[in-house]
């Protein structure tokens, strides 16, 4: 399914592939609405002003939405595929699973837990959470699950914090030269150990 422009302010969009929803007016909004929900079959590629989004691609494929301001992500996943994300504000998430996944937070947002069960973040090759903002509250954390490297040497770290703020479950390999975690704001002293693995 093509998608040019759609646009519902304040209310809900539905949108369901058999096959892929493409992206066919470059980086121009395809979707303005209160509330969208989509569901593809082989790959998702969205620019979106929307509040709160669910997105699911349910065979082999890619996740891509791109959001001009804050987002809460209900749900995001995918079967078989990468997962990106990119909001210009606070991004707020429930469950995302990928086979790899990235989210980034710009325009001075963070990434936040929505609150309801234990909102996670998995990734069977890795993950990477960018905000300009923090990762988290110390009172609701982001909980970061199955995110390892293929290479070997791997280090388990089950609780680490990140300017205070709560980050369990990372599995880390002591080779890593990747980012795994990276909020842009400085880092505690205590992190310099970590060599590559942190950026300030």
């Amino acid at each position: 399914l093509a998608v040019g422009t759609l646009t519902a302010a304040g209310d809900t969009v539905t949108l369901t592939a058999a096959g892929a929803l493409t992206d066919t007016n470059g980086v121009a909004t395809n979707v303005t609405a209160g509330t969208l929900t989509a569901t593809a079959a082989t790959g998702l590629d969205l620019d979106t002003t929307v509040d709160t989004v669910s997105a699911n691609v349910t065979g082999t494929g890619a996740l891509d939405l791109s959001e001009t301001d804050a987002l809460t992500v209900t749900s995001a996943t995918t079967a078989d595929g990468g997962l990106t994300i990119a909001s210009g504000g606070t991004m707020t998430v429930g469950a995302v699973n990928g086979s790899s996944v990235a989210l980034t937070a710009s325009g001075g947002g963070s990434i936040l837990s929505d609150g309801v069960g234990s909102p996670t973040v998995t990734a069977s090759t890795g993950a990477t959470l960018t905000a300009d903002g923090t990762i988290g509250t110390s009172a609701m954390p982001v909980t970061a699950a199955s995110l390892r490297s293929l290479s070997s040497g791997e280090e388990v770290f089950d609780k680490l914090k990140i300017r205070g703020i709560l980050v369990s479950g990372l599995k880390l390999c002591g080779s890593l030269t990747q980012r795994i975690i990276h909020a842009r704001s400085s880092l505690p002293p205590a992190f310099s150990r970590l060599g590559p693995t942190f950026h300030r």
